[in-house]
């Protein structure tokens, strides 16, 4: 079924611009989703891999900074691995986003966490 849906896909993009766009749009959500998820979970490799997966969107819209600075960033991600072991387990058990609860999918990255109660405490 996927090796059909990817064959229909070639052949629309070929055919035609929209179903290019679209398919590029939905590819950029795609990505975008993964790497909420990431955050939401607490999944440190599939927000590695996000990262990276934005790499080439970010040249194809011509972000140079966002290249820059998300290939930099992705580099320090892969050698954290070797150079801080401990620091990799935590990662790897979710320890890189905050929660709150003990419920899925509501974890949240440290500065997202401490904006919201910057917000909550100016209220």
């Amino acid at each position: 079924l996927l090796t059909a849906y990817k064959r229909f896909e070639e052949e629309t993009i070929t055919a035609s611009e929209q179903c290019r766009y679209l398919c590029d749009y939905q590819h950029i959500m795609n990505v975008i989703k993964n790497l909420v998820r990431s955050d939401r979970d607490g999944d440190f490799l599939l927000g590695v891999q996000s990262v990276q997966d934005l790499c080439p969107i970010f040249l194809g819209l011509d972000g140079i900074n966002y290249l820059r600075y998300a290939s930099f960033y992705l580099e320090l991600l892969k050698q954290v691995k070797s150079r801080h072991p401990e620091l990799y387990c935590d990662f790897m058990n979710g320890r890189h986003v905050i929660k709150c609860q003990k419920k899925q999918f509501n974890a949240v990255s440290a500065d997202m966490k401490l904006e919201q109660t910057i917000q909550r405490s100016a209220k």
